[in-house]
Protein backbone atom coordinates (compact mmCIF):
# COMPACT_ATOMS: atom_id res chain seq x y z
CA UNK A 1 0.00 0.00 0.00
CA UNK A 2 1.09 3.39 -0.89
CA UNK A 3 -0.59 6.30 1.50
CA UNK A 4 0.70 9.72 0.32
CA UNK A 5 -1.68 11.99 2.66
CA UNK A 6 -0.15 15.26 1.35
CA UNK A 7 0.88 15.37 -2.25
CA UNK A 8 2.79 18.63 -1.41
CA UNK A 9 4.81 17.44 1.66
CA UNK A 10 5.34 14.32 0.08
CA UNK A 11 9.38 14.61 -1.52
CA UNK A 12 9.36 10.53 -3.17
CA UNK A 13 8.26 11.01 -6.59
CA UNK A 14 8.45 15.05 -7.36
CA UNK A 15 7.45 15.04 -11.16
CA UNK A 16 4.70 13.16 -10.18
CA UNK A 17 3.68 15.42 -7.41
CA UNK A 18 3.97 18.39 -8.85
CA UNK A 19 1.40 16.51 -12.30
CA UNK A 20 -1.05 15.36 -9.69
CA UNK A 21 -0.83 18.30 -7.85
CA UNK A 22 -1.92 20.30 -10.98
CA UNK A 23 -4.57 18.09 -11.51
CA UNK A 24 -6.40 19.09 -7.84
CA UNK A 25 -5.37 16.12 -6.90
CA UNK A 26 -4.15 16.07 -2.64
CA UNK A 27 -3.95 12.95 -1.60
CA UNK A 28 -3.21 9.50 -2.98
CA UNK A 29 -3.83 6.10 -2.17
CA UNK A 30 -2.65 3.00 -3.70
CA UNK A 31 -3.68 -0.67 -2.92
CA UNK A 32 -2.21 -3.54 -4.87
CA UNK A 33 -4.54 -6.31 -5.29
CA UNK A 34 -3.17 -9.84 -4.18
CA UNK A 35 -4.17 -11.77 -7.11
CA UNK A 36 -3.99 -15.55 -7.58
CA UNK A 37 -2.13 -15.42 -11.26
CA UNK A 38 0.73 -13.53 -12.71
CA UNK A 39 -1.24 -10.87 -13.61
CA UNK A 40 -0.55 -7.26 -11.77
CA UNK A 41 -3.05 -4.82 -10.58
CA UNK A 42 -3.31 -1.97 -8.80
CA UNK A 43 -6.49 0.03 -7.69
CA UNK A 44 -4.98 4.27 -6.99
CA UNK A 45 -7.63 6.35 -5.27
CA UNK A 46 -7.30 9.87 -6.04
CA UNK A 47 -8.69 12.60 -3.12
CA UNK A 48 -8.67 16.44 -3.88
CA UNK A 49 -7.85 17.60 -0.17
CA UNK A 50 -4.83 16.35 1.62
CA UNK A 51 -5.39 14.17 4.10
CA UNK A 52 -8.60 12.78 2.37
CA UNK A 53 -8.11 9.40 3.41
CA UNK A 54 -9.18 8.92 7.61
CA UNK A 55 -8.44 5.36 8.43
CA UNK A 56 -11.61 3.83 8.79
CA UNK A 57 -11.79 5.10 4.87
CA UNK A 58 -8.41 3.31 4.38
CA UNK A 59 -9.32 -0.17 6.03
CA UNK A 60 -12.82 0.19 3.60
CA UNK A 61 -10.68 0.77 0.60
CA UNK A 62 -8.67 -2.56 1.01
CA UNK A 63 -11.88 -4.61 2.05
CA UNK A 64 -12.95 -3.57 -1.25
CA UNK A 65 -9.64 -4.27 -3.13
CA UNK A 66 -9.93 -7.65 -1.94
CA UNK A 67 -13.05 -8.25 -2.94
CA UNK A 68 -12.38 -6.65 -6.52
CA UNK A 69 -9.16 -8.79 -6.90
CA UNK A 70 -11.00 -11.58 -5.90
CA UNK A 71 -13.87 -10.64 -9.09
CA UNK A 72 -10.42 -9.93 -11.38
CA UNK A 73 -8.74 -13.38 -10.44
CA UNK A 74 -12.52 -15.00 -11.58
CA UNK A 75 -12.57 -12.68 -15.01
CA UNK A 76 -9.21 -13.75 -15.66
CA UNK A 77 -9.77 -17.87 -14.70
CA UNK A 78 -12.92 -17.25 -17.20
CA UNK A 79 -10.94 -15.68 -20.29
CA UNK A 80 -8.30 -17.89 -19.77
CA UNK A 81 -10.87 -20.95 -19.91
CA UNK A 82 -12.11 -19.68 -22.38
CA UNK A 83 -8.85 -19.38 -24.59
CA UNK A 84 -8.35 -23.13 -23.41
CA UNK A 85 -11.63 -24.05 -24.94
CA UNK A 86 -10.95 -22.19 -28.25
CA UNK A 87 -7.36 -23.85 -28.73
CA UNK A 88 -8.72 -27.12 -27.75
CA UNK A 89 -12.16 -27.01 -30.06
CA UNK A 90 -9.57 -25.53 -32.94
CA UNK A 91 -7.12 -28.58 -32.41
CA UNK A 92 -10.28 -30.52 -32.57
CA UNK A 93 -11.20 -29.48 -35.80
CA UNK A 94 -8.10 -30.16 -37.26
CA UNK A 95 -7.57 -33.54 -35.75
CA UNK A 96 -10.78 -34.35 -37.67
CA UNK A 97 -9.47 -33.39 -41.16
CA UNK A 98 -6.50 -34.54 -40.07
CA UNK A 99 -7.51 -38.19 -39.51
CA UNK A 100 -10.15 -38.33 -42.63
CA UNK A 101 -6.97 -37.61 -44.49
CA UNK A 102 -5.68 -39.93 -43.08
CA UNK A 103 -7.42 -42.44 -43.57
CA UNK A 104 -8.23 -41.73 -47.55
CA UNK A 105 -4.26 -41.99 -47.81
CA UNK A 106 -4.48 -45.36 -46.12
CA UNK A 107 -6.94 -46.57 -48.40
CA UNK A 108 -5.22 -45.25 -51.57
CA UNK A 109 -1.83 -46.49 -50.44
CA UNK A 110 -2.77 -49.69 -49.05
CA UNK A 111 -0.62 -48.70 -45.50
CA UNK A 112 -1.08 -48.62 -41.92
CA UNK A 113 -2.29 -44.90 -40.22
CA UNK A 114 1.48 -44.82 -39.11
CA UNK A 115 2.70 -44.39 -42.90
CA UNK A 116 -0.49 -42.36 -43.98
CA UNK A 117 0.36 -40.04 -41.19
CA UNK A 118 4.11 -39.71 -42.54
CA UNK A 119 3.20 -39.41 -45.92
CA UNK A 120 0.74 -36.57 -44.87
CA UNK A 121 3.92 -34.97 -43.05
CA UNK A 122 5.93 -35.33 -45.48
CA UNK A 123 3.63 -33.21 -47.96
CA UNK A 124 3.67 -30.55 -45.59
CA UNK A 125 6.70 -30.30 -45.15
CA UNK A 126 7.59 -30.56 -48.88
CA UNK A 127 5.07 -27.98 -49.26
CA UNK A 128 5.84 -25.72 -46.74
CA UNK A 129 2.22 -25.55 -45.77
CA UNK A 130 0.44 -26.69 -42.63
CA UNK A 131 -0.61 -30.55 -41.88
CA UNK A 132 -4.47 -29.26 -41.52
CA UNK A 133 -3.85 -27.61 -44.80
CA UNK A 134 -2.91 -30.50 -46.63
CA UNK A 135 -5.10 -32.32 -45.23
CA UNK A 136 -7.90 -30.00 -46.13
CA UNK A 137 -6.92 -30.58 -50.13
CA UNK A 138 -6.76 -34.29 -49.99
CA UNK A 139 -10.12 -34.04 -48.47
CA UNK A 140 -11.17 -31.63 -51.02
CA UNK A 141 -9.50 -33.50 -53.78
CA UNK A 142 -11.34 -36.32 -53.60
CA UNK A 143 -15.49 -35.32 -51.84
CA UNK A 144 -14.98 -31.82 -53.23
CA UNK A 145 -15.84 -30.66 -49.97
CA UNK A 146 -14.57 -27.38 -48.32
CA UNK A 147 -15.95 -27.08 -44.82
CA UNK A 148 -15.19 -30.38 -42.46
CA UNK A 149 -17.93 -30.89 -39.63
CA UNK A 150 -16.22 -31.99 -36.39
CA UNK A 151 -17.41 -34.97 -34.78
CA UNK A 152 -18.11 -33.66 -31.89
CA UNK A 153 -20.38 -31.33 -29.45
CA UNK A 154 -19.01 -28.18 -27.55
Amino acid sequence: MVHVPDLEADRRWPKYNQTAGEAGIGSILALPMRLQTSAQAVVNLYSPTTHGFPHHGIDAAVELTGIAAKALDLALNIAQLRDARDDLSAALKSRTVIDTAIGAIMAQNRCNRDAAFQILVKASSYRNIKLKEVAAIIISGIGGEREFPTTYDE
